[in-house]
């Protein structure tokens, strides 16, 4: 809900996909939309990344802004030739450098899969 789930395809390629805007939470289940389904085709070497707001809207760097999505995008696209735990040591690396001497604004949740067959 609201944010997108990144697929990088293990020849690098990364691609994004929109979550719908409405909240899970809240109010949502008064509502009657629905949320859209996505049917994705995998091959053995691709990754899905589902993530919270927390890492993007974290603040840091050299001028205390927001790391942002495009930078996390960025982030993410070197990843088709590594393996899950490198990513993880990679994705904390970069939070603890970007963060610096801040505090932690909100919860950072990231998910990554990687099909291997």
């Amino acid at each position: 809900a609201m944010r997108p789930l990144y697929i990088l395809r293990a020849d690098g390629t990364l691609e994004k996909i929109n979550g719908d805007r409405m909240s899970i939470g809240e109010d949502g289940y008064q509502r009657p939309e629905k949320f859209k389904d996505h049917f994705l085709d995998f091959s053995k070497g691709d990754s899905i990344y589902l993530t919270t707001d927390g890492f993007v809207d974290q603040f840091g760097g050299p001028n205390g802004k927001k790391y942002k999505t495009v930078q996390f995008q960025q982030l993410i696209s070197g990843f088709a030739s590594k393996e899950m735990h490198e990513q993880c040591h990679i994705i904390a690396e970069e939070l603890k450098k970007w963060q610096g001497k801040l505090d932690q604004i909100d919860d950072i949740t990231i998910l990554g899969v990687k099909a291997l067959v």
